[in-house]
């Protein structure tokens, strides 16, 4: 595997969600491995942890309701993350998976309520995703 999810489970954290996820729910996470953040400053990264509405924005981002394999994704073409997104779902030629650009790294990690499937980056938080009309410090991403 690339690296662990530090960064990420921090911001789950910080955004109020540790609970929600380890519930009765069950999530698909897309999540960045630590070396997806290599492009965000500390100081970029230290902001958003501090504030729980950007990084909840943030985590929607990063979420699927259910559990889904990768195979499942790809079907459906594309998968609606919790912000709203629709983010396409693609196989290349090797038979490596990408969701909306990002190379899956580490997929199909059973967790005990769904799946975890690393992502060697951030996805984009999109602004008409449930946030339009925000400020863009509420709507920025790690990697901004």
């Amino acid at each position: 595997m690339v690296g662990g999810f530090k960064h990420f489970l921090q911001l789950v954290g910080a955004a109020g969600w540790a609970s929600r996820l380890t519930g009765s729910g069950e999530y698909t996470l897309l999540a960045p491995v630590d070396g997806g953040f290599r492009e965000v400053t500390a100081e970029r990264l230290d902001s958003l942890r501090a504030d729980t509405t950007r990084a909840s924005v943030w985590l929607r981002a990063h979420l699927i309701e259910g559990d889904h394999s990768l195979a499942d994704l790809l079907r459906g073409g594309s998968v609606r993350t919790l912000d709203g997104s629709s983010r396409p779902v693609t196989r290349d030629a090797k038979g490596v998976y990408h969701i909306a650009g990002a190379m899956v790294v580490a997929g199909e990690l059973s967790a005990r309520n769904g799946m975890v499937i690393g992502m060697d980056r951030a996805l984009p938080v999109m602004p008409e995703a449930g946030t339009a009309g925000a400020p863009a410090r509420e709507r920025a991403s790690p990697e901004r």
